[in-house]
């Protein structure tokens, strides 16, 4: 495997060579990396194509977080794949294609029937490990560690980083879930529960979508990044500061 260091803004993000098939390379990148770039980078998740990111991917390239196992790059490098191949058709919905065939494909390895929205208590294979709590009057929030693979398995293909019941209706009212992936990279659990708590914030008491709230989270995220943010930090957060801290970007 060749491997080599790769910068963007001055910023390496480790990025290292797979594998080549037919037209594609595909690359393993430190995702937390390139999130920390800049803030249109900040939706770098745990992979992305050239059509998703034109300016940080070169064309038929997929990159994949190097925290993906390597059992889940295989559904990660179909999709990007894909992507690829539905846009040279001329597919419009090249996103919807490549992650419909990324699901079937995810059905047929894994053998695990997709839920999809269905609002079912989700099995213990779904939990890692308890993470903290948010205490908050009448209003506390459990973090919990996730597999992350069952997840986009069970629920949703896309799933990312985490995520919270005012987005998903199959994540139980009062927990924020976190890919337990991210605890391979500092301080990437703590911000993204940052992320989680703002933008249901916003939807449960501000009542904005999920396309509004989602803008605003990730730019208090990214103000976050590159400073001191940890769990204790996470313990002390309260709806009336989450509110406050998105105040600017409203």
């Amino acid at each position: 495997m060749l491997s080599f260091l790769e910068y963007v803004n001055g910023k390496t993000i480790e990025k290292k060579r797979l594998e080549k098939i037919g037209d594609f390379t595909i690359f393993t990148v430190n995702a937390s990396a390139i999130r920390n770039i800049d803030q249109g980078d900040d939706e770098f998740n745990h992979f992305a194509t050239h059509m998703e990111f034109p300016k940080l991917v070169p064309n038929n390239e997929i990159w994949i977080s190097r925290d993906i196992s390597e059992r889940e790059r295989q559904f990660l490098i179909h999709n990007g794949m894909n992507q690829y191949l539905a846009k040279k058709k001329g597919k419009r919905n090249w996103y919807e294609y490549a992650l419909k065939k990324e699901k079937a494909e995810r059905e047929k390895v894994d053998k695990i029937k997709f839920v999809g929205k269905d609002r079912k208590t989700p099995p213990d294979k779904v939990y890692y490990k308890y993470y903290c709590g948010i205490p908050s009057e009448n209003d506390d929030v459990e973090v919990w560690l996730v597999d992350g693979e069952i997840v986009r398995d069970l629920y949703k293909s896309d799933f990312i980083e985490g995520g919270n019941p005012e987005v998903y209706s199959w994540v139980p009212k009062g927990e924020i879930w976190i890919e337990k992936n991210l605890e391979k990279e500092k301080d990437e659990v703590d911000i993204t529960i940052l992320h989680e708590y703002i933008e249901s914030t916003l939807m449960k008491y501000k009542k904005l979508t999920y396309n509004k709230a989602h803008p605003i989270a990730s730019k208090v995220e990214f103000h976050h990044r590159n400073k001191k943010w940890d769990i204790t930090d996470v313990k002390d957060l309260n709806r009336e500061e989450a509110l406050e801290m998105a105040k600017r970007y409203l």
